[in-house]
């Protein structure tokens, strides 16, 4: 007689073995429960990645980095302003910062330009006069230059001092010998004239004596008030100024 085998899938489970599966499950359930309380403790902590409300109310705004972000981290309120860099322990971990190298260094002198000649300790001034130019005066005080002066107006001679010395001047005068009535004109004392330095004058004055040519003279340190001064052929300077009428 052929004998029959039944096959039962799944087999029936043996007792003990259906304890171990139950304590095996509520093994699971606690630790996926203990898991999702854990996370969201973390979530909801405001204290680690975000500014807390006190800050905010304070009026005073705070980016916190996370630990990843090692940027710099910039700190404001309405009183002041502060930035933290990046310190070197806050760099990726096996860079190196590179050494500071300086540079080479270079020395460059820049001449101080200074008008006109060098004082020498034992210099001589030597003081000029020349003839610039010659015209009227208009009502507005302008020098015009012209050939001639018309009646009315006021004749004008323009003139320049300069020091072609090695030797400060010193306070000085110049005398204009002036063909009119009220006779000759002496200046105050001028500042002194290093070397190499100038000074321009214009002078004006009414009533020429003379129709037609007048002359004009002009002479500087006429009292040689200037005792150091060797050449003076220089000192003097005379020009033509022509009434018409």
């Amino acid at each position: 007689m052929a004998k029959t085998t039944e096959i039962i899938y799944p087999r029936e489970a043996h007792p003990a073995t259906r304890v171990l599966t139950l304590v095996g499950t509520l093994f699971l359930i606690s630790l996926v429960a203990l898991l999702i309380a854990f996370s969201v403790t973390q979530i909801i902590n405001p204290g680690k990645y975000l500014a807390t409300l006190s800050d905010v109310v304070n009026g005073v705004t705070v980016t916190t980095s996370t630990p990843e972000n090692t940027g710099v981290v910039a700190t404001s309120s309405p009183e002041s302003a502060t930035t933290t860099e990046e310190t070197p322990a806050a760099r990726e971990p096996g860079v190196t910062a590179a050494p500071l190298t300086p540079g080479e260094q270079k020395t460059t002198t820049y001449p101080v330009v200074v008008s006109g000649t060098v004082s020498l300790p034992n210099g001589i001034p030597d003081l000029s006069i020349t003839i610039i130019d010659t015209g009227i005066i208009n009502a507005a005080g302008n020098f015009i230059r012209a050939t001639s002066t018309n009646s009315g107006e006021q004749t004008g001679v323009v003139f320049e001092v300069s020091n072609l010395g090695t030797a400060a001047s010193g306070p000085w005068r110049f005398t204009a010998h002036l063909p009119t009535l009220a006779g000759d004109f002496t200046s105050e004392l001028q500042d002194s004239l290093n070397p190499g330095e100038k000074i321009r004058y214009t002078i004006g004055f009414q009533l020429l004596r003379n129709q037609g040519q007048n002359s004009v003279s002009i002479d500087v340190d006429p009292t040689r008030q200037i005792t150091q001064e060797v050449n003076r052929n220089n000192n003097t300077v005379a020009t033509i100024v022509i009434r018409n009428y």
